[in-house]
C-alpha cells in the first residue's frame, strides 16, 4: 500500500443545508488568522463525490460533476499552499450533511476532526434555495 500523502489536511470541515450561511462563514475564515481554507473555492464536495455525480439528472446539473474533487491527491493539493504551521484546516462543503456515508468517510480521514454544522429556519432556506434555482435557470 503506497504511503499516504503528506502536507496540510482539513480538521474542521464545515457542513450544512445550502442557502444556510456556508459561504459567508467559508469568507470569514479565509480572512481569519491561523486558519486555513482551500486554494481554489469553498465547496470541494470530495467526501460526498459518489453521491452528486449520481445526482445529476436536473437542467443544468451537467457542470457539477466537473467542480467536484474526485481524488486524495486534488483533494490535498487544495491546502498544500497553506504554512505547515496552520492549525485550523477547513473545507466547507454543505454536502457532506446531506449525505450520511460523508461522515464515516471524513471520519476514516482524520479521525480527531470537528464538524460545524449550519442550519436555517426552513422555510426561509427553502424560498431562499429556489430564488437561486431558479436565478441560475436550474429551476
Amino acid at each position: 500500500m503506497p504511503p499516504a500523502p503528506s502536507g496540510p489536511r482539513p480538521n474542521v470541515f464545515v457542513v450544512g443545508d445550502a442557502k444556510c450561511g456556508t459561504t459567508t462563514l467559508y469568507r470569514m475564515l479565509e480572512l481569519a488568522e491561523g486558519v486555513g481554507t482551500s486554494r481554489t473555492r469553498k465547496e470541494l464536495h470530495y467526501f460526498t463525490a459518489p453521491e452528486l455525480t449520481a445526482k445529476t439528472a436536473g437542467p443544468g446539473d451537467e457542470r457539477i460533476p466537473l467542480a467536484i474533487v474526485h481524488d486524495e491527491a486534488g483533494y490535498l493539493a487544495e491546502f498544500a499552499h497553506l504554512p505547515p504551521e496552520t492549525r485550523t484546516i477547513v473545507d466547507v462543503s454543505p454536502s457532506y450533511l446531506q449525505e450520511p456515508e460523508a461522515a464515516g468517510r471524513i471520519q476514516a480521514f482524520a479521525p480527531d476532526a470537528r464538524i460545524v454544522i449550519l442550519l436555517r429556519e426552513p422555510a426561509a432556506k427553502i424560498f431562499s434555495q429556489y430564488v437561486h434555482l431558479w436565478s441560475d435557470e436550474r429551476e
